[in-house]
């Protein structure tokens, strides 16, 4: 039985007479494709978006992750101010006998620390800042660039070291130089990395020292520091 609107009433659809003619009935079906289209155009615009299709793997694949994991992963930078831009009342604080031996050194295209050397026999001052290593890390390297002069090598007149403290006693010794290794008699700044990942979970302090030993350090001997970086990676599954 086919079905024909009835222009007389607002009931809907009616029977089609059994006379009506062939046309009129294939009108009439085209209107009931129509009305039942445009009755559920709205409900597919507003319902949700089909869920994926699952791909069975092949016969014979290998390696098939059978319950894959999503993780998130990001980096922090956990050292303030490591390129001294804000000299050295940001992030840092001096410490040991001579705290007065790191000074900012300032030019036109970058900032660093470095050594001023006082005229006495030996001296010794530090450059400290403290840190902490998250317990959800799964990196964290501190990277830094190191420029020692020694300017008599055949002499022992000047130490320089950066150094790992927790609790208050030194837990490592990242770098120690005289300035004499054949790395710094060019001049040139070297760049030093090393792994912390170790001290997760940890309060620590990055101390960068400075002693001399002889009265010849005032004018031969400096130590240049710049571009402390601490970066900590970490990651997370929801």
């Amino acid at each position: 039985m086919l079905l024909v609107k009835n222009p007389n009433t607002n009931l809907g659809f009616e029977p089609l007479a059994g006379n009506a003619t062939p046309s009129l009935r294939r009108a009439g079906s085209a209107l009931l494709l129509v009305a039942i289209a445009m009755s559920w155009f709205p409900r597919l615009l507003a319902g949700p978006a089909p869920a994926p299709s699952l791909v069975t793997p092949v016969a014979g694949a290998a390696q098939v992750d059978p319950d894959p994991v999503f993780t998130w992963r990001w980096i922090d930078e956990l050292m303030v101010n490591g390129g001294f831009e804000d000299a050295l009342s940001s992030g840092w604080h001096t410490g040991g006998p001579d705290s007065t031996i790191w000074q900012l050194y300032t030019s036109s295209a970058n900032d660093w620390a470095t050594t001023i050397i006082p005229a006495s026999t030996t001296s010794s001052g530090q450059l400290i800042q403290d840190v902490f290593i998250p317990s959800d890390a799964t990196s964290a390297t501190l990277q830094w660039r190191e420029r020692v002069w020694n300017l008599i090598p055949s002499q022992r007149i000047g130490r320089f070291q950066v150094l790992l403290y927790k609790d208050g006693g030194a837990v490592a010794r990242l770098e120690d130089a005289s300035g004499s290794e054949p790395l710094f008699l060019s001049h040139e700044w070297v760049t030093r990395t090393a792994d912390l990942l170790a001290y997760a979970g940890s309060s620590l302090q990055v101390v960068v020292q400075a002693d001399t030993y002889s009265p010849l350090a005032v004018s031969s001997w400096y130590a240049d520091v710049d571009a402390f970086s601490l970066t900590c990676e970490h990651s997370a599954t929801p």
